[in-house]
């Protein structure tokens, strides 16, 4: 009698279509790829150093500072020899 209830209770929620998710429709599989997705663009964005991209570093800003003329190289030789003797 328990293998019985048992039988009948699954078939009543759908049995084995039930635990495939077949219930929520033919996009359920939206929520899972979309979740690797984002979990692959976060470790390949780490692996390739790309946490500090969008950012200008100093270096970066005194180049640019150089490039538009607003110092010399003289200045800019001595400013970029302290910021690399920083790190």
């Amino acid at each position: 009698m328990y293998n019985e209830t048992l039988f009948t209770l699954a078939n009543a929620t759908g049995g084995e279509h039930y635990w495939m998710a077949s219930h929520h429709g033919p996009f359920s599989w939206i929520f899972p790829v979309l979740i690797i997705i984002a979990v692959v663009m976060v470790i390949s964005r780490y692996w390739r150093g790309g946490h500090h991209s969008g950012r200008n570093t100093a270096l970066d800003v005194l180049a640019q500072r150089f490039a538009n003329g607003e110092i010399d190289e003289a200045e800019y030789r001595e400013k970029r020899n302290v910021l690399k003797s920083r790190h």
